[in-house]
């Protein structure tokens, strides 16, 4: 078999994985088909989005255009984008390393594995805090830890969309435990990297209330977006990045984790976002999660063991046979998988679904 066989038989392969992939939170309903005379060329970004530079303009607006979701002004706002989550997590712990004095994190059992990888890479000591059964931090746990360390600078971070159960983390709750324990000198970094792409066109509230609590967030560009390889967005708040490490080399300050990153995903967010619009968006969010509410009601039609979390198209149950599990391509964690309703997901994957667990489940 010759190469360009090989791989389009790839190509097919992952095409047809779509009809049964209903377990990771990927959009693979995109088409950029229009653009893609733009990978005839080579797009590199390195350095500061905010230096001078056509090179920076649609990282510029993609920032400038999410902070405003965020509801953080353009005058307070810094962010570049990422080869995905991680990078922006990691990010976001240096950065709250940089500014406090050997500080201890906090996050919740439910933490995507991420946060304790960036923690013990950039050697910052953390302490796992118990979750509620839904996913979400325990709140009454969280203020004993801090108050047991008040005297430390502390890094707290905030999960908005759990890695298995959807669970948002409340950011006015965390912000009164701290205020009240009397901490001043905090950190606030938002894992968002699937909820933080849909949810300011679906609770533009809460995305508010997100971004007036947190001093970084990370979000992933290929979850909700959907693009064809991992990219993501870091944002924060202007005041905690340093600047002045400028490189005569580069003609920049290069203040991001990897130095050079992609143009490409850079551009087609911003292609994607302006190409869809806010309406298309809030519709397709509002699809997602009419769409986790549809399986959810199927599942306890059949009397099969099932949760969500408000806000979030991520839907839990027990784990079924493996006959399912090799059927589908599921996420799995101990006794309970999941389902995350993307956009590529369809009434009729869903009901083939209900369907089979429920002649497994007899």
């Amino acid at each position: 078999m010759d190469l360009l066989k090989e791989l389009k038989n790839h190509k097919n392969h992952n095409i047809n994985k779509k009809k049964i992939f209903l377990g990771y939170p990927i959009n693979l309903d995109f088409d950029y088909s229009e653009i893609y005379n733009l990978f005839e060329v080579n797009l590199n970004l390195l350095g500061n989005p905010f230096d001078e530079g056509a090179r920076y303009k649609y990282e510029r607006g993609l920032i400038e255009y999410f902070g405003n979701l965020y509801q953080i002004s353009r005058s307070k706002i810094w962010g570049y984008t990422t080869s995905g989550g991680s990078e922006g997590n990691m990010y976001g712990l240096y950065v709250a390393r940089e500014r406090l004095k050997d500080p201890l994190l906090f996050f919740s059992r439910d933490t995507h594995y991420s946060i304790e990888k960036a923690a013990d890479m950039l050697k910052i000591p953390f302490k796992v805090i118990e979750s509620q059964s839904n996913g979400e931090i325990n709140y009454a746990s969280l203020e004993k830890s801090i108050k047991r360390n008040s005297k430390e600078g502390l890094i707290i971070n905030l999960n908005v969309g759990s890695t298995m159960k959807g669970a948002i983390d409340n950011p006015g709750k965390i912000q009164e435990i701290l205020q009240n324990s009397r901490i001043k000198n905090y950190y606030i970094h938002a894992d968002a990297a699937f909820f933080g792409g849909y949810l300011p066109f679906l609770d533009k509230a809460l995305t508010e209330r997100v971004g007036g609590v947190v001093d970084s967030l990370a979000i992933s560009g290929h979850k909700f977006f959907g693009t064809p390889f991992p990219c993501g967005i870091f944002l924060a708040k202007s005041r905690n990045i340093r600047t002045s490490n400028f490189k005569e080399y580069t003609k920049s300050h290069d203040v991001t984790l990897l130095g050079s990153r992609s143009g490409h995903s850079a551009i087609l967010l911003w292609y994607l976002i302006n190409k869809k619009g806010t309406k298309i968006l809030e519709d397709e969010a509002k699809n997602c999660i009419d769409k986790a509410k549809y399986l959810v009601s199927g599942l306890r039609r059949i009397k099969y063991p099932v949760w969500r979390n408000d806000a979030s198209n991520i839907v839990y149950f027990r784990k079924p046979v493996r006959e399912v599990l090799d059927k589908w391509i599921l996420a799995v964690d101990g006794n309970i998988a999941h389902v995350v309703t993307m956009q590529h997901v369809t009434q009729q994957m869903l009901d083939k679904f209900i369907e089979d667990i429920s002649k497994t489940s007899v």
